[in-house]
């Protein structure tokens, strides 16, 4: 998840959420410090559902990381406003039961 959040950062910012001269110091910056600087400060049409979501992907503090995001259905989940509505996982049976069945998921 912390990969999509970056991705995410990038994708909507058009920067990089961590600098550094040397993939060193960019793997200091990921592993030390927060990004650079909030999405919204580099793109101002960023909503703030969305800013939510690139941070909750970056979340790295220990104590922190039940905020962020299981999996990339719970982070579309969010984004859609689903809250902590779940579905279920391809590996629960009840996906490929439903595939089977003719039937999406819920």
């Amino acid at each position: 998840m912390f990969s999509f959040g970056a991705g995410l950062f990038e994708r909507a910012t058009g920067a990089l959420p961590f600098h550094g001269e040397t993939s060193g110091l960019i793997f200091k910056a990921i592993l030390d410090s927060d990004p650079a600087a909030p999405p919204i400060r580099f793109n101002r049409d960023i909503p703030p559902k969305l800013e939510d979501i690139i941070n909750r992907a970056l979340e790295k503090d220990v104590p922190s990381l039940s905020a962020r995001f299981r999996d990339a259905a719970e982070s579309a989940k969010a984004e859609a406003g689903y809250g902590d509505r779940r579905m279920p996982s391809p590996s629960s049976g009840r996906v490929a039961s439903l595939q089977k069945a003719g039937r999406r998921r819920p």
